[in-house]
Protein backbone atom coordinates (compact mmCIF):
# COMPACT_ATOMS: atom_id res chain seq x y z
CA UNK A 1 0.00 0.00 0.00
CA UNK A 2 1.36 3.64 -1.07
CA UNK A 3 1.96 6.14 1.47
CA UNK A 4 -0.58 8.35 -0.54
CA UNK A 5 -3.14 5.68 -0.03
CA UNK A 6 -2.43 5.32 3.54
CA UNK A 7 -2.58 8.85 4.28
CA UNK A 8 -5.88 8.76 2.45
CA UNK A 9 -7.06 5.96 4.72
CA UNK A 10 -5.76 7.29 7.76
CA UNK A 11 -7.50 10.69 7.15
CA UNK A 12 -10.63 8.98 6.35
CA UNK A 13 -10.42 7.28 9.66
CA UNK A 14 -10.17 10.28 11.72
CA UNK A 15 -12.67 12.18 9.79
CA UNK A 16 -15.72 9.27 9.95
CA UNK A 17 -14.19 8.96 13.98
CA UNK A 18 -14.97 12.64 14.61
CA UNK A 19 -18.20 12.22 12.99
CA UNK A 20 -19.57 9.51 14.92
CA UNK A 21 -18.16 11.06 18.40
CA UNK A 22 -18.55 14.40 18.14
CA UNK A 23 -21.81 14.64 15.99
CA UNK A 24 -24.57 16.89 17.75
CA UNK A 25 -27.94 15.46 19.03
CA UNK A 26 -31.09 16.16 18.65
CA UNK A 27 -34.12 14.23 20.54
CA UNK A 28 -37.11 14.00 22.32
CA UNK A 29 -37.69 14.29 25.97
CA UNK A 30 -39.33 11.01 26.97
CA UNK A 31 -41.23 11.25 30.19
CA UNK A 32 -42.98 7.53 30.37
CA UNK A 33 -44.19 5.07 27.83
CA UNK A 34 -47.79 6.22 27.65
CA UNK A 35 -50.60 8.12 27.78
CA UNK A 36 -54.16 8.11 28.41
CA UNK A 37 -56.56 7.76 24.88
CA UNK A 38 -58.23 11.71 24.65
CA UNK A 39 -55.80 13.48 27.08
CA UNK A 40 -52.46 15.82 26.05
CA UNK A 41 -48.84 15.43 26.67
CA UNK A 42 -46.15 17.34 25.95
CA UNK A 43 -42.92 16.33 23.63
CA UNK A 44 -39.59 18.86 23.73
CA UNK A 45 -37.66 18.76 21.04
CA UNK A 46 -33.79 19.05 22.51
CA UNK A 47 -30.46 19.63 21.19
CA UNK A 48 -27.13 18.42 22.57
CA UNK A 49 -24.19 20.60 20.63
CA UNK A 50 -21.35 17.88 21.80
CA UNK A 51 -19.08 20.22 22.72
CA UNK A 52 -19.49 22.35 19.60
CA UNK A 53 -21.46 25.76 18.98
CA UNK A 54 -24.38 25.46 16.80
CA UNK A 55 -25.83 29.16 15.41
CA UNK A 56 -28.05 27.56 13.03
CA UNK A 57 -30.79 24.40 13.31
CA UNK A 58 -33.74 23.40 10.91
CA UNK A 59 -35.44 20.56 9.95
CA UNK A 60 -39.24 18.87 10.58
CA UNK A 61 -41.47 17.01 12.99
CA UNK A 62 -43.63 14.09 11.59
CA UNK A 63 -46.29 12.67 14.03
CA UNK A 64 -49.06 10.17 12.90
CA UNK A 65 -52.25 12.03 12.71
CA UNK A 66 -54.16 9.16 13.22
CA UNK A 67 -53.08 8.55 17.00
CA UNK A 68 -52.38 12.43 17.42
CA UNK A 69 -53.79 15.66 17.15
CA UNK A 70 -51.05 18.71 17.65
CA UNK A 71 -52.54 21.51 20.06
CA UNK A 72 -49.91 23.49 20.77
CA UNK A 73 -46.60 24.80 20.19
CA UNK A 74 -44.61 26.28 22.72
CA UNK A 75 -41.24 27.91 22.18
CA UNK A 76 -40.72 30.42 25.07
CA UNK A 77 -36.80 29.12 26.90
CA UNK A 78 -36.08 28.60 23.41
CA UNK A 79 -32.42 28.45 22.54
CA UNK A 80 -33.34 29.95 19.32
CA UNK A 81 -32.89 33.59 19.28
CA UNK A 82 -34.28 34.86 15.92
CA UNK A 83 -37.16 32.51 14.00
CA UNK A 84 -35.90 31.97 10.00
CA UNK A 85 -39.62 29.75 10.16
CA UNK A 86 -41.25 29.56 13.24
CA UNK A 87 -42.48 25.96 14.20
CA UNK A 88 -45.50 26.06 12.62
CA UNK A 89 -48.02 23.19 11.17
CA UNK A 90 -47.45 22.97 7.61
CA UNK A 91 -49.64 20.36 7.00
CA UNK A 92 -51.88 17.61 8.85
CA UNK A 93 -48.73 15.69 10.53
CA UNK A 94 -45.81 17.85 9.76
CA UNK A 95 -44.09 20.91 11.25
CA UNK A 96 -40.91 22.67 10.21
CA UNK A 97 -39.00 24.99 11.86
CA UNK A 98 -36.01 26.78 10.83
CA UNK A 99 -33.73 29.56 13.51
CA UNK A 100 -30.40 30.76 14.61
CA UNK A 101 -28.64 32.11 17.44
CA UNK A 102 -26.03 34.90 16.61
CA UNK A 103 -22.73 34.08 18.65
CA UNK A 104 -23.95 30.37 18.84
CA UNK A 105 -25.38 27.75 21.29
CA UNK A 106 -23.28 25.36 23.38
CA UNK A 107 -24.53 22.70 25.39
CA UNK A 108 -27.04 19.78 26.65
CA UNK A 109 -30.73 19.43 27.06
CA UNK A 110 -31.18 22.81 24.58
CA UNK A 111 -34.87 23.57 24.28
CA UNK A 112 -35.45 24.20 20.62
CA UNK A 113 -39.76 23.99 21.17
CA UNK A 114 -41.75 22.03 22.52
CA UNK A 115 -45.14 20.00 20.53
CA UNK A 116 -48.40 19.49 23.19
CA UNK A 117 -50.32 16.87 21.31
CA UNK A 118 -53.82 14.96 22.50
CA UNK A 119 -54.04 11.43 21.93
CA UNK A 120 -56.54 10.61 19.59
CA UNK A 121 -56.49 6.88 19.99
CA UNK A 122 -55.00 3.46 21.22
CA UNK A 123 -52.18 1.97 19.40
CA UNK A 124 -48.43 2.72 18.85
CA UNK A 125 -46.78 4.98 17.07
CA UNK A 126 -43.56 7.32 16.66
CA UNK A 127 -42.91 10.90 16.22
CA UNK A 128 -39.96 11.39 13.80
CA UNK A 129 -37.11 14.21 13.34
CA UNK A 130 -36.43 14.55 9.35
CA UNK A 131 -34.36 16.70 7.65
CA UNK A 132 -32.34 17.81 11.06
CA UNK A 133 -29.62 20.49 9.88
CA UNK A 134 -27.11 22.48 11.96
CA UNK A 135 -24.26 24.68 11.42
CA UNK A 136 -21.46 25.27 13.47
CA UNK A 137 -20.46 28.59 14.80
CA UNK A 138 -17.00 28.86 13.71
CA UNK A 139 -17.11 31.56 10.78
CA UNK A 140 -17.50 28.92 8.21
CA UNK A 141 -20.62 27.92 8.18
CA UNK A 142 -19.60 24.62 7.97
CA UNK A 143 -22.44 21.85 8.51
CA UNK A 144 -22.40 19.19 11.39
CA UNK A 145 -23.51 16.10 11.43
CA UNK A 146 -26.84 15.04 12.81
CA UNK A 147 -27.54 12.11 15.33
CA UNK A 148 -31.28 11.89 15.44
CA UNK A 149 -33.45 10.46 17.76
CA UNK A 150 -37.59 9.77 17.44
CA UNK A 151 -40.21 9.33 19.63
CA UNK A 152 -41.95 6.21 20.06
CA UNK A 153 -45.12 6.11 21.98
CA UNK A 154 -47.71 3.73 23.31
CA UNK A 155 -51.81 5.37 23.69
CA UNK A 156 -53.16 2.74 26.77
CA UNK A 157 -56.40 3.44 28.32
CA UNK A 158 -53.89 3.59 31.56
CA UNK A 159 -54.15 6.47 33.57
CA UNK A 160 -50.43 7.71 33.89
CA UNK A 161 -50.74 11.16 35.17
CA UNK A 162 -47.49 12.46 35.40
CA UNK A 163 -47.23 12.34 31.40
CA UNK A 164 -50.53 14.86 31.50
CA UNK A 165 -49.71 18.51 31.37
CA UNK A 166 -50.22 20.03 34.54
CA UNK A 167 -52.81 23.14 34.50
CA UNK A 168 -51.01 26.44 32.94
CA UNK A 169 -49.56 28.93 35.88
CA UNK A 170 -50.69 32.80 35.52
CA UNK A 171 -48.16 33.85 33.65
CA UNK A 172 -47.93 37.99 34.51
CA UNK A 173 -44.46 38.70 33.12
CA UNK A 174 -43.50 40.82 30.03
CA UNK A 175 -41.32 39.86 27.24
CA UNK A 176 -37.83 40.34 27.68
CA UNK A 177 -36.42 43.99 26.87
CA UNK A 178 -35.53 43.62 23.55
CA UNK A 179 -34.04 45.95 20.17
CA UNK A 180 -34.92 46.04 16.87
CA UNK A 181 -32.15 46.32 14.09
CA UNK A 182 -31.87 48.06 10.65
CA UNK A 183 -29.97 46.13 8.45
CA UNK A 184 -29.54 46.32 4.68
CA UNK A 185 -28.50 43.52 2.15
CA UNK A 186 -27.87 43.66 -1.61
CA UNK A 187 -29.32 39.98 -1.95
CA UNK A 188 -32.44 40.87 0.72
CA UNK A 189 -35.53 42.15 -0.47
CA UNK A 190 -33.44 43.69 -3.55
CA UNK A 191 -31.54 45.89 -1.25
CA UNK A 192 -34.40 47.66 0.68
CA UNK A 193 -33.71 48.59 4.17
CA UNK A 194 -35.46 45.98 6.71
CA UNK A 195 -35.64 45.59 10.37
CA UNK A 196 -34.96 42.44 12.54
CA UNK A 197 -36.62 41.75 16.30
CA UNK A 198 -36.90 38.86 18.50
CA UNK A 199 -37.08 38.95 21.99
CA UNK A 200 -38.41 35.67 24.74
CA UNK A 201 -40.94 35.25 26.84
CA UNK A 202 -40.09 32.59 30.11
CA UNK A 203 -44.19 32.24 30.67
CA UNK A 204 -46.22 31.56 28.11
CA UNK A 205 -44.38 32.21 24.91
CA UNK A 206 -44.31 34.90 22.33
CA UNK A 207 -47.74 34.98 20.24
CA UNK A 208 -47.11 37.79 18.11
CA UNK A 209 -45.00 41.02 16.88
CA UNK A 210 -46.31 44.33 16.00
CA UNK A 211 -44.98 47.25 14.25
CA UNK A 212 -45.99 50.94 13.61
CA UNK A 213 -44.22 53.46 11.89
CA UNK A 214 -44.67 57.56 11.75
CA UNK A 215 -42.73 60.97 11.31
CA UNK A 216 -44.76 62.25 13.89
CA UNK A 217 -44.40 60.54 17.08
CA UNK A 218 -46.55 62.43 19.00
CA UNK A 219 -49.48 60.61 16.06
CA UNK A 220 -48.57 57.39 16.88
CA UNK A 221 -50.49 56.74 19.85
CA UNK A 222 -53.73 57.26 17.44
CA UNK A 223 -52.39 54.89 14.87
CA UNK A 224 -53.05 50.96 14.72
CA UNK A 225 -50.61 48.35 14.94
CA UNK A 226 -49.90 45.87 11.77
CA UNK A 227 -49.05 42.35 12.29
CA UNK A 228 -45.52 42.00 11.57
CA UNK A 229 -42.67 39.25 11.51
CA UNK A 230 -38.80 39.42 11.01
CA UNK A 231 -37.30 40.13 8.72
CA UNK A 232 -39.76 43.15 7.84
CA UNK A 233 -39.48 45.58 4.99
CA UNK A 234 -39.66 49.04 6.27
CA UNK A 235 -42.16 51.14 4.55
CA UNK A 236 -40.30 54.34 4.76
CA UNK A 237 -37.09 53.50 2.58
CA UNK A 238 -35.55 57.07 3.42
CA UNK A 239 -35.38 55.94 7.60
CA UNK A 240 -36.48 59.52 8.74
CA UNK A 241 -39.59 57.76 10.71
CA UNK A 242 -39.94 56.59 14.44
CA UNK A 243 -40.20 52.42 14.68
CA UNK A 244 -42.21 51.27 17.22
CA UNK A 245 -42.12 47.08 18.00
CA UNK A 246 -44.66 45.28 20.73
CA UNK A 247 -44.31 42.00 21.61
CA UNK A 248 -47.01 40.49 22.58
CA UNK A 249 -46.93 36.91 24.73
CA UNK A 250 -49.71 34.64 24.93
CA UNK A 251 -51.14 35.86 28.52
CA UNK A 252 -51.64 38.99 26.70
CA UNK A 253 -48.85 40.80 28.41
CA UNK A 254 -46.70 43.43 26.40
CA UNK A 255 -43.45 44.17 25.86
CA UNK A 256 -42.61 48.17 23.36
CA UNK A 257 -39.21 48.84 22.02
CA UNK A 258 -39.02 52.00 20.05
CA UNK A 259 -36.04 53.85 17.18
CA UNK A 260 -35.86 56.80 16.59
CA UNK A 261 -35.37 58.33 13.17
CA UNK A 262 -31.87 57.17 11.57
CA UNK A 263 -31.95 60.44 9.61
CA UNK A 264 -33.37 63.50 10.66
CA UNK A 265 -35.80 65.49 8.25
CA UNK A 266 -35.05 68.84 7.05
CA UNK A 267 -35.97 71.91 9.04
CA UNK A 268 -38.82 72.65 6.65
CA UNK A 269 -40.17 69.07 6.75
CA UNK A 270 -40.25 69.40 10.38
CA UNK A 271 -44.36 68.40 11.37
CA UNK A 272 -44.13 70.87 14.12
CA UNK A 273 -43.43 74.17 11.86
CA UNK A 274 -46.38 72.85 10.05
CA UNK A 275 -48.30 73.10 13.57
CA UNK A 276 -46.96 76.01 14.82
CA UNK A 277 -47.80 77.72 11.74
CA UNK A 278 -51.50 76.27 11.38
CA UNK A 279 -51.58 77.68 15.08
CA UNK A 280 -50.58 81.12 14.20
CA UNK A 281 -52.40 81.73 11.14
CA UNK A 282 -56.03 80.41 13.25
CA UNK A 283 -54.90 83.10 16.20
CA UNK A 284 -54.60 85.88 13.08
CA UNK A 285 -57.40 85.28 11.84
CA UNK A 286 -59.53 84.96 14.97
CA UNK A 287 -57.82 88.49 16.08
CA UNK A 288 -58.62 89.89 12.49
CA UNK A 289 -62.61 88.46 12.97
CA UNK A 290 -62.40 90.59 16.53
CA UNK A 291 -61.02 93.94 15.02
CA UNK A 292 -63.70 93.30 12.57
CA UNK A 293 -66.53 92.68 14.79
CA UNK A 294 -65.56 95.52 17.26
CA UNK A 295 -66.51 98.02 14.11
Amino acid sequence: MTLKIKIFFLILFFALSADSVFAAEIYFLKKDDGTQASRQFQANILLNTQGDKINAIEGKIIFPSDKLELKEIKDANSVINLWIEKPRIQTENEIIFSGITPGGFEGNNGLIFSAVFSAKEKGQGIIQIQNAKALINDGSGAEIQMDVKNLEFTISDQDLVSSFLPSPENDTGQPEVFKPEIAQSPGVFEGKWFLVFSTQDKGSGIERYEIKETRWKFLSRFLGWNPAESPYVLKDQKLKSYIFVRARDKSGNERLAELNPKYKSAFYQQPAIYIIALLVLLLIVWRVKIKFFKK
